[in-house]
């Protein structure tokens, strides 16, 4: 007698880029319009890259969105990028609730990404399912001491993310985490560490390694730093 294996489930959590409403402290170097394009761009990258990976590792993507009602413009760019992609409101509450309700609605092996890694290789998605075959959670590092994706088995509860010792969108975040993650007995296996874009530091880096990668990685973020190249100036 054969088993089906549990189906896989690419999470990817994004906040649909309104002006004056994302990523501010890049719009603190950049301005609010050039944030909001920035994020954009952003986006588009990381449905394909999204999407591309889901297929690869044979996993069903499901795109999360904030807020929970989401933009025509938000709708087009999912359909467009990501056809085949389940998409579903967030809900309330800081990142660990949110994190944790979407582990919830699903079953089997979970990753979870944001959209702040639009170069993010679909090759790192994979070695992420990979590692949960052997390791209940994986985790991967960012340089600003939080995470660029999430991973659980499919027997790991993720109620450790409602631990009183995480500090969301903080230095520490991963520290703690990993932290809650110990004290509920969960081990964890980490990525190689990324940058996520969140400042103008940050964004320079970014195009610094898109001028050394494939100029199939991440098109519409090359396309916004060609055209904003102005802003990347000391």
């Amino acid at each position: 007698m054969t088993f089906a294996k549990p189906t896989r489930h690419l999470l990817l959590l994004t906040k649909e880029p309104v002006l004056g409403r994302v990523k501010t402290r890049l719009a603190a170097e950049v301005g609010d319009y050039g944030a909001r394009g920035a994020a954009w761009a952003f986006l588009e990258d990381s449905l394909r890259l999204a999407s591309s990976a889901a297929s690869r590792v044979a996993a069903k993507l499901v795109v999360l969105h904030a807020p929970d009602t989401s933009g025509d413009e938000l709708s087009a760019l999912v359909r467009s990028c990501a056809p085949a992609a389940l998409t579903l409101p967030q809900g309330a509450g800081d990142l660990g609730a949110r994190l944790l309700r979407a582990f919830e609605s699903f079953d089997g092996p979970r990753v979870a990404i944001g959209s702040d890694s639009p170069d993010l290789p679909p090759e790192r998605i994979a070695e992420a399912f990979e590692a949960l075959e052997g390791s209940p959670a994986v985790l991967g590092p960012a340089s600003d001491g939080g995470y660029y994706l999430i991973g659980l088995a499919p027997e790991v509860c993720p109620r450790f993310l409602e631990d009183a010792g995480i500090s969301w969108s903080a230095p520490t975040t991963r520290s703690d985490t990993l932290a809650a993650m110990r004290r509920a007995g969960i081990d964890s296996r980490l990525l190689a560490e990324r940058s996520d874009v969140d400042d103008i530091d940050a964004l320079r880096d970014l195009a610094r390694r898109l001028e050394r990668a494939g100029p199939t990685t991440a098109p519409a973020t090359r396309r916004w730093l060609a055209a904003n190249e102005g802003l990347l100036r000391p």
